[in-house]
């Protein structure tokens, strides 16, 4: 089903263009929904599409014509409204009562799920046809086609909100109630973002060029008619092309289509219980392996559990169809090791091990560039990764080139630990038939293919290069993501991007001694190609900032919201307010939205003393800087107090993210410099350094016996002992803050 889709919907390996266009690269992954039932995510390219940032700019630039064009083109590819009428003319249609003799008309109809949808019958091709027998027959086919999506998509594609059932909740047997999670939030609104706003028409906002499609259902989310249609079940289409928010859609989608079936905590705690649960069978010494052997295989089979897959993706497996569906291959790239060859830094880097002859030797990806034979000096790193494979000779083939490198090459000092012993010296029986001329064409062809001398896979192995790799082979980046262009060690950056797109054997190559990487990347003259890569690598992180900036932007109008509904309610229950209304709560005090919801309150005259004298405490300490010490004494200050309830979990996360808030905000300020130094024995026009150097102390600072500097910090010392009535333990600790203090 998918592989149809992807030939005749997208219309990849057809003649003809797909329903969207000309499509130039996808990406699925199928999962399983909580109900186990199998659905795709696809992720679309088509071909000669503009960037995001290209199609907002050219809309804020008021081109009218590239604007109708487009809106022409969306409205084609998915709709966000029925196409025979409303929603309740759809499903007066569908589910409603037949008026002469009150029967259910559901009743009389076929699901339009369980079967197939009918032919299109031939199209005229007269324009502007004056009527023939096919232009009725097209007419009629396109109004029961209408009706048909329609009918789809009232059953499949209507959003209907609820509210999850509470865990305590019985039936009439006292048996749990196992209801679907529901949709409702603790503030009344719907986590899916249902009902969507309307809009009698696409709009484009010339402030920004973001899109509003025209859209008359708030339950339903965009669809594609044919897509519905010939699938016969729910779709949603989306189209990801201009707008601020964008770039967010992008991280988010990307991250959900992407995203692993099992956490990385998931996997180690899992592998965890397995192996303390080992700990109390007793070890068999005589079959250690055995036993290692018993351990994997209980994690494996603990991991399975954990996975929880459903019978039908389960069965999917079973069949061996895939679990997603691309039009590119990808290869591992290791970057940070050629970047590291290249920066001569010392790394660790992934290496393995071969063998050849009894010989081991390190292997990696950096020798097979560095090496590369002489024909391919012009290509670039990322070039190479894309349109490289590496080939292994066979054992008759290795005998022959040795045979030949003893024979018209002067070996090297150090070939003998390629060459290995003299039984190279025999001639193979595949060239004994050859001259001597025939035999130098065939070294030269080895030589010709081989890598380099100094690659340690010289002798076994040899490189082919396709530019045709270029349209379906993409390199996956591994070892961490790129460096930023935006942001971050300017060096570093430069450094990686000459790596990967100016050809190299050595890091003299890409820069002199008395050159820097920056001016060097200023220099280079980079094709349309690799700037083009240059800025979709960086767009990773936009994509990410415009997340982190969209999430911040859309918890805090929820935050705001829920503060809201919390303060017109007359009567709220503390138990209403669970740990996710905390979190609301956390927002709204983060982004400064909860100072509104203060009212002015002046029943309580204890508590208004009691917070005035913590506030000449907190200024006489030196906590709060003010200019004006009348202010401080003032008291006729009103003091707002709260009059709306929380619950306890509600009001602690209050109380500590203001606390957090203000030791975040002040710095201790002392009220006279002077008197501060003159306690530690320094004159008034001492000012404190910005950096205090480590400075040796006297062991007897840590004695009962050592005296403060002055005598009057010592007296102040001696009082705050007497006053509070520490103990030996308590004495001990407040002299040493104090004497260093």
């Amino acid at each position: 089903m998918v592989n149809a889709f992807i030939q005749h919907i997208l219309g990849v390996g057809s003649d003809s263009e797909g329903f969207y266009g000309d499509t130039d690269a996808y990406y699925g992954m199928v999962e399983q929904q909580g109900r186990l039932t199998l659905h795709l995510h696809m992720l679309l390219w088509i071909k000669g599409c503009l960037t995001p940032q290209e199609i907002r700019d050219k809309l804020k630039a008021g081109n009218k014509d590239f604007e109708k064009a487009l809106i022409e083109y969306l409205e084609t590819a998915h709709s966000g409204d029925f196409l025979s009428g409303s929603m309740d003319e759809v499903r007066q249609r569908v589910y409603g009562k037949n008026e002469e003799n009150g029967t259910d008309t559901h009743a009389q109809q076929h699901d339009p799920t369980l079967y197939l949808t009918s032919m299109p019958p031939e199209i005229c091709q007269v324009e502007n046809c004056p009527g023939c027998s096919l232009c009725p027959q097209a007419t009629e086919w396109m109004r029961s086609f209408k009706e048909e999506v329609d009918n789809i998509v009232l059953r499949s594609n209507v959003h209907s909100c609820r509210v999850s059932a509470n865990s305590k909740s019985v039936d009439g047997n006292g048996q749990p109630i196992n209801a679907p999670k529901g949709c409702i939030t603790a503030d009344g609104t719907c986590a899916a973002r249902f009902p969507r706003d309307l809009y009698e028409r696409t709009v484009v906002d010339p402030q920004d060029g973001h899109i509003d499609m025209k859209k008359s259902e708030p339950f339903i989310n965009n669809f594609s008619p044919p897509l519905s249609a010939l699938m016969r079940c729910n779709t949603d289409t989306t189209s990801l092309l201009s707008g601020t928010a964008v770039k967010a859609v992008i991280s988010y989608v990307t991250d959900y289509v992407t995203k692993q079936a099992l956490k990385t905590h998931q996997l180690f705690t899992t592998a965890y219980e397995v192996l303390q649960k080992q700990t109390d069978e007793p070890e068999d010494n005589t079959k250690p392996l055995n036993g290692a052997r018993r351990t994997l295989l209980k994690i494996v089979n603990s991991l399975s559990t954990k996975l929880e897959i459903g019978s039908p993706m389960a069965a999917m497996y079973l069949l061996g169809h895939d679990d997603h569906y691309t039009s590119h291959k990808f290869v591992p790239f290791y970057w940070r090791s050629h970047v590291a060859q290249v920066r001569r830094e010392t790394n660790d880097e992934r290496v393995e091990i071969g063998q050849f002859d009894q010989k081991f030797f390190i292997k990696n990806n950096v020798h097979d560039y560095i090496h590369r034979p002489v024909r391919y000096e012009g290509i670039n790193l990322y070039n190479w990764v894309q349109g490289s494979t590496k080939n292994s000779r066979s054992k008759s083939e290795i005998k022959s080139f040795k045979y030949l490198l003893n024979l018209f090459d002067q070996p090297e000092r150090n070939d003998a630990i390629i060459l290995g012993d003299m039984d190279q010296l025999d001639m193979p029986e595949s060239l004994k038939d050859k001259g001597e001329q025939a035999l130098k064409l065939i070294f030269q062809r080895f030589m010709r293919e081989a890598y380099q001398r100094n690659h340690p896979q010289f002798l076994t192995h040899f490189p082919s290069f396709n530019r045709q790799r270029f349209h379906t082979i993409v390199p996956n980046f591994l070892g961490g993501g790129l460096p930023r262009s935006d942001e971050g060690d300017r060096d570093y950056y430069c450094s990686a991007m000459m790596t990967l797109f100016k050809p190299f054997r050595h890091g003299q190559d890409l820069k002199k001694t008395d050159e820097n990487w920056d001016g060097v990347y200023n220099d280079h003259t980079f094709t349309d190609k690799e700037q083009m890569l240059m800025k979709n690598f960086n767009l990773r992180y936009e994509c990410l900032d415009a997340r982190d900036d969209h999430s911040a932007k859309r918890k805090a109008a929820h935050a705001l919201a829920f503060m809201s509904n919390l303060h017109n309610s007359a009567n709220h229950s503390l138990q209403e307010l669970d740990e996710r209304d905390s979190e609301l709560i956390k927002e709204a005090v983060e982004h400064g939205l909860y100072d509104d919801l203060w009212i002015s309150n002046e029943h309580d005259m204890l508590r208004r003393n009691q917070e005035h004298e913590m506030d000449r405490i907190l200024h006489s300490a030196g906590y709060f800087k003010s200019n004006n010490q009348d202010t401080i004494a003032n008291d006729n200050v009103k003091h707002n107090s709260p009059t709306i309830n929380l619950s306890p979990t509600a009001w602690t996360n209050v109380v500590k993210i203001a606390r957090d808030a203000v030791l975040k905000s002040f710095r201790v300020q002392s009220n006279s410099k002077d008197e501060m130094n003159q306690l530690n024995g320094l004159p008034g026009t001492h000012t404190k350094a910005t950096v205090e150097m480590v400075r040796l102390l006297d062991a007897k600072y840590f004695l009962n016996d050592y005296q403060a500097k002055t005598p009057k910090a010592q007296s102040l010392i001696n009082r705050a002992v007497r006053k509070h009535q520490l103990n030996n333990d308590q004495e001990r600790a407040f002299r040493i803050i104090a004497n260093h203090a």
